[in-house]
Order: C-alpha cells, then sequence, then structure tokens
C-alpha cells in the first residue's frame, strides 16, 4: 500500500517517468525512487487534485500559483521537492519563410507578458510558502 498516493494528470504521469526512468535524471536515488511511485489517482482536474489532497494523506505536484488560495488558508502546505526532471518549456511555432500577423506578433507579446508575470509570481510563493 502507498503511504502518500500520488494525484496528478494523466499527461504529466507519461512525461514525468519518461526521463526518470531512462537515466536522464540526476541523483539516480531519486529517479528510481520516483519511477516507483505509480500515480495512485490520476485526473485532469486540477480541482479534483487539489481536493483530493486537501482531504487525504495523498501528495500532489502542481505550480504554487495554482494553489495559493489554499496554502493562503493553511488548507495545503508545501513540500520540498525539486527535481531537475520537472520542467516546462512553451514555443510559438510559425513557418519559417513566412512573417507573423500583427495580431500574431500580439497575441505572443501578451503571453510572454503573462508568463514573466506568472514566474514572479510563482517566485514570490516560493519565498513565502517554502
Amino acid at each position: 500500500m502507498i503511504k502518500y498516493p500520488l494525484v496528478t494528470s494523466t499527461a504529466v504521469t507519461q512525461r514525468l517517468s519518461q526521463p526518470l526512468t531512462s537515466g536522464k535524471v540526476r541523483g539516480a536515488a531519486v529517479g528510481e525512487l520516483f519511477a516507483s511511485w505509480v500515480p495512485a489517482i490520476s485526473t485532469d482536474s486540477i480541482t479534483v487534485m487539489k481536493e483530493t489532497v486537501r482531504v487525504s494523506d495523498a501528495v500532489t505536484l502542481l505550480p504554487l500559483y495554482c494553489v495559493r488560495h489554499e496554502l493562503q488558508r493553511q488548507q495545503l502546505k508545501v513540500l520540498a521537492f525539486s527535481p531537475s526532471a520537472i520542467k516546462a518549456q512553451f514555443a510559438f511555432m510559425y513557418l519559417s519563410h513566412r512573417t507573423c500577423s500583427p495580431l500574431a506578433d500580439a497575441l505572443i507579446g501578451a503571453a510572454r507578458i503573462a508568463a514573466a508575470e506568472v514566474m514572479a509570481e510563482e517566485r514570490s510563493l516560493a519565498e513565502t510558502f517554502t
């Protein structure tokens, strides 16, 4: 029986298990431990993930900004865990021989601003709650 079941989304389950089991993670012990930690609950609802963790001994992997209200109300607590394999990178792609429309340029600019704001909030929450 799993003492602290992992609650995660179906997409995260596959993405986390691949680098951790393929030896691309620094610290073999962390990779082996995490690779054997099969998610007990898989859902694509962040609300379900947060509520499951809030009412049980389960744990989850979410950005801090997704749980900021629960952290402020002391309903959830951050556990210190930061494996190097958990990173996300986003990109806009377009045909190399074409220029973006003004609307596409505006969308890309707005997305970059929003991403910077989320990262700033994430750093601030980490300083407060970890």
